[in-house]
């Protein structure tokens, strides 16, 4: 684990411009987790539909392990089990929406019980994630070496902690490609099984990406220029608005963020030595392709 980051009991530290007193013990309650969370993404740069932060579990248990994930399924809260991890903290919130029974009769609400019934914790960092200045989109500019790069839409800075956030991510790229080679280094720098598309320019040098379903922000990537945008979830008439302006590219939901999991152990790892921290192996995609 190296050394410990943690100042003597009872000091302080900085994380994210914020001091906080965390007490440095053998383990680690939930609630100086969320506390440590907060600070590194902050609540407040969520869009206000999102659901984030501690949805299941008790903030004064004592966190005997994380697993990270981006979803939350059955089989990943078994590996957690497994693992002797009693905290998973996801990127997708497991639901978004008020809930008027947990009978278990839809996916969700099995989720929740199973959730309960076995102490397990779930936390959430999902828009505010997105948001962050090293969030998600770092993620995938750093993956396809984008340079330059700049917020598609600035969110400013958060009045509390003056966190720079925006919305989806423009740079460009290190050479100009033809576009059926962007593309193919799209297949290959994530993984994709097909990749749903609507042409643009002939060669790609400036690039947008949003992890996610990103296709709001079609217009924006327009009129910075862009000659790619690249996210996952783009609906049909999307693809029309497009109208070969810009070369709109569609990985899927999963396959624009499946590094997540990645940009959050590395936001966690320092702030937690003495945790064990581990990357959920049982993960899966819930759309699957038919490709004879």
């Amino acid at each position: 684990m190296g050394q410990p980051i943690f100042p003597a009991r009872g000091s302080c530290f900085s994380v994210a411009n914020r001091t906080l007193a965390i007490k440095l013990e053998t383990y680690m309650l939930l609630a100086e987790f969320q506390e440590i969370m907060q600070a590194l993404v902050p609540a407040e740069l969520a869009e206000d539909y999102d659901n984030t932060g501690l949805l299941v579990g008790n903030p004064t248990d004592q966190i005997s392990g994380i697993l990270i994930a981006l979803d939350v399924s059955m089989a990943v809260q078994e590996e957690a089990l497994e693992q002797g991890c009693n905290l998973i903290v996801s990127h997708h919130p497991i639901w978004f929406k008020a809930r008027q029974n947990l009978t278990g009769s839809d996916f969700v609400a099995r989720q929740i019980q199973f959730a309960i019934k076995n102490d397990l914790n779930l936390f959430a960092s999902h828009t505010n994630l997105d948001n962050l200045a090293n969030g998600v989109n770092r993620a995938i500019v750093n993956l396809l070496n984008l340079r330059h790069t700049v917020f598609l839409e600035p969110l400013g800075s958060n009045d509390s902690h003056q966190t720079p956030a925006g919305t989806g991510m423009l740079g460009e790229l290190p050479a100009t490609l033809s576009s059926p080679d962007f593309l193919a280094l799209l297949q290959s720098t994530f993984g994709c099984q097909c990749i749903r598309y609507r042409s643009g320019p002939a060669t790609i040098y400036k690039v947008a990406v949003c992890g996610g379903a990103g296709g709001f922000l079609l217009e924006k990537a327009i009129a910075a220029g862009a000659d790619a945008l690249v996210t996952g979830d783009v609906g049909y008439h999307r693809f029309w608005d497009a109208d070969h302006q810009i070369l709109l590219a569609d990985l899927g939901h999963y396959e624009s963020e499946r590094f997540t999991v990645d940009v959050l152990r590395n936001l966690i790892a320092g702030h937690c030595p003495r945790i064990p921290i581990r990357i959920a192996q049982k993960s899966e995609n819930p759309v699957q392709y038919y490709c004879p």
